[in-house]
């Protein structure tokens, strides 16, 4: 997957379908300045978790069915800094941004809710 629009500089973790992980502290600030008119899906998540290892596998299917919105995986064991400086509490989490600016978010696993943000965002 080649992520157009990206900093350049900046190495990205894996890519999982179409969800990007990220590997540092950082990363998503550079994500929020070089994606612009899109919506960015935040999930913050963490492989010690049951519920954050059932959400997973259906955000990647969202992925694959919303192409115009951009999918980011924070692991918040790894990137523990970076879940403190968005207000991370429980997990998982999920925030909307377009344009750097915060559209919602939510706690829980409910593929449902997370379904339904996406739709409503995405238009």
């Amino acid at each position: 997957m080649v992520l157009t629009g990206f900093s350049p500089f900046v190495q990205y973790g894996n890519v999982d379908g179409r969800v990007v992980h990220l590997n540092a502290d950082g990363q998503l600030e550079e994500i929020f300045k070089g994606v612009t008119e899109k919506l960015i899906v935040v999930a913050f998540l963490s492989k010690k978790s049951l519920p954050c290892n059932k959400m997973y596998p259906y955000l990647v299917t969202l992925s694959n069915e919303f192409p115009n919105v951009v999918f980011i995986r924070i692991d918040t064991d790894l990137l523990e800094l970076t879940a403190n400086k968005y207000a991370v509490n429980l997990l998982p989490s999920f925030q909307f941004y377009i344009n750097g600016i915060k559209q919602g978010e939510f706690s829980g696993a409910s593929e449902n809710r997370l379904r339904q943000s996406v739709s409503e965002l995405a238009k």
